[in-house]
């Protein structure tokens, strides 16, 4: 991340520059169902950007993968 950001997060270590962490559900459906709630409060804290930790492998997580890729190229 460059500048102060946030991460989402299920299992791994936290990268540099982080001022918060969100530890996300281990669970594709509970992930789902709070993840653009999840952005949505993040981008309007006003952080120069939001990582995320790539969820698991699995067919259960085709629908969070697909919403991510959405997110990350979405503008404004």
């Amino acid at each position: 991340l460059q500048g102060a950001g946030a991460y989402l997060q299920i299992n791994c270590s936290t990268p540099a520059n982080v001022r918060e962490v969100v530890l996300m559900p281990h669970d594709a459906a509970e992930y789902a169902a709070r993840l653009y709630g999840v952005l949505h409060t993040l981008d309007a804290d006003g952080y120069d950007g939001i990582a995320v930790e790539t969820p698991g492998p699995g067919a259960e997580w085709e629908g969070v993968l697909d919403r991510l890729r959405r997110a990350a190229t979405s503008e404004g």
